[in-house]
């Protein structure tokens, strides 16, 4: 199910994580300089995460970098970032909502 827009005049941004594997289990990062940036760039943002089936609707999404692309690395992390990306990509471009890609976001 898909979350409505905010309504006010908060930018909510959401995040594309970079994804590692520790222990057997995914762990999902945000870079300490990409929130600093974001708060500096946009008044009091409302930052999200974006994983798996949290369907948000954001006014701005934003791929970081980090993982491999699935086509240089079959690792469990690799493709569980594929799939975020895919569904976060698709979910841009039908509903137009801003799209920024940073090193591997980028390249997707």
């Amino acid at each position: 199910m898909l979350r409505k827009r905010h309504t006010n005049n908060l930018m909510k941004i959401g995040i594309i994580p970079t994804i590692i594997e520790r222990n057997r289990s995914l762990n999902y990062l945000i870079d300490k300089s990409l929130l600093l940036f974001l708060n500096k760039v946009f008044d009091k943002p409302k930052i999200v995460i974006l994983y798996g089936n949290n369907f948000e609707i954001c006014d701005l999404i934003v791929s970081s970098g980090g993982n491999d692309l699935v086509k240089f690395s079959k690792e469990k992390k690799d493709k569980e970032r594929a799939k975020i990306e895919n569904t976060y990509l698709n979910l841009a471009i039908k509903k137009k909502i801003k799209f920024l890609g940073i090193c591997y976001g980028a390249q997707y």
